[in-house]
């Protein structure tokens, strides 16, 4: 790609969309991204913020998402967190 950009016979767009379109790269990243989307939106913060001091969280429901592929059980576990329901009740 980086020899297709020097050469001209491609654009930086047309470069990002073809990593954006790659499927092996969607499929490595997915389950990071949705686990990472559960932070954000449920619990309304990223995975290493207070409370949590580093990623060991995320990296544990990363790796049982992963183990699994139980994408409900993922939802449920953030949905009937302590976390979540003091953050609805605000």
């Amino acid at each position: 790609m980086i020899a297709t950009l020097d050469g001209g016979a491609d654009t930086r767009a047309s470069v990002v969309r073809r990593v954006a379109e790659n499927r092996q790269l969607y499929r490595r990243d997915y389950n990071t991204a949705l686990v990472l989307v559960h932070y954000f939106g449920y619990l309304r913060r990223g995975p290493g913020d207070p409370p949590d001091k580093n990623l060991d969280g995320f990296n544990f429901w990363l790796e049982d998402l992963n183990r699994t592929g139980d994408y409900r059980s993922l939802s449920r576990v953030f949905i009937e967190s302590g976390e979540y329901k003091d953050q609805i009740k605000r």
